[in-house]
C-alpha cells in the first residue's frame, strides 16, 4: 500500500481522538496561525476591495466570511477567507520545494466544505479535511513545471475548481479506487493550469 493510500485509509476511518497529541497540537497551531493572519489582514486595502466586491455581487449566503457575520456563496467565501489568510504572507512553515507545504492554503476551502455540509465534530472532520489536503498535496508532485516560491502560481487553480474538487472527493474512498480518484483530480487541475496559464 502506498503512503497516499495509507493516509487515505487512515482519514476515512479515523476520528479526532485517533490523532496523536503532537498531531492535534500542530493542527491547532495551523488553525490558530491562519485565523490570526486573517484577522491581521482585515484592514488591508485589497481585502477591503474584495469584501466590497462580494457585497456588490451578492448571492446565496451559505458560508461565513472569516471574522464577520456576513455570508457568501461557497467559492466566494473560500476566496475571501483564503485571501485573508495569505495576504500578510506570514502563514505557517513553507520553505521551498521538497519542504513542508502551506497547510493553511487548504484551510479556507476545507472550512467552506465543512460549513456547507454542516460538519462540526468527530469522524467526518478528519476525513473531510485531512483527506482532501492529502490528495492535493500529493497531486502537486505531478506538476513538475510549476515554479515554487517565485509567484502565486504554484497552485494554478481557481477557488471554484478547488471547491468542486473537494466536494467531489467527499464520497467514501470505497466508491472509487483511490488511485483513480487522485489521478482524475490531478489531471483536471493540470488541464485547468494549461487553460489558465498556457
Amino acid at each position: 500500500m502506498t503512503q497516499v493510500e495509507q493516509l487515505a485509509e487512515f482519514t476515512s476511518r479515523a476520528s479526532y481522538q485517533d490523532l496523536s497529541e503532537a498531531a492535534r497540537q500542530q493542527l491547532k497551531i495551523r488553525v490558530l496561525d491562519s485565523l490570526t493572519c486573517g484577522i491581521g489582514a482585515l484592514e488591508g486595502e485589497p481585502i477591503q476591495m474584495l469584501r466590497f466586491y462580494l457585497y456588490e455581487v451578492g448571492g446565496s449566503g451559505l458560508c461565513t466570511l472569516m471574522a464577520t457575520k456576513e455570508r457568501a456563496a461557497p467559492a466566494r467565501a473560500a476566496f475571501y477567507n483564503g485571501s485573508l489568510i495569505r495576504y500578510l504572507d506570514y502563514n505557517d512553515s513553507y520553505l521551498a520545494a521538497g519542504e513542508t507545504c502551506h497547510p493553511s492554503d487548504n484551510l479556507s476551502a476545507v472550512k467552506v466544505t465543512v460549513s456547507r455540509r454542516g460538519i462540526s465534530r468527530g469522524k467526518r472532520r478528519v476525513k473531510d479535511s485531512t483527506g482532501r489536503t492529502v490528495t492535493l498535496h500529493n497531486g502537486r508532485e505531478l506538476v513538475k513545471e510549476k515554479q515554487d516560491y517565485v509567484g502565486f502560481h504554484s497552485r494554478p487553480m481557481t477557488w471554484e475548481s478547488i471547491i468542486q474538487k473537494y466536494n467531489q472527493l467527499t464520497h467514501p474512498y470505497a466508491e472509487i479506487p483511490l488511485r483513480r480518484a487522485i489521478i482524475h483530480a490531478v489531471a483536471q487541475l493540470e488541464h485547468m493550469q494549461r487553460q489558465e496559464f498556457g
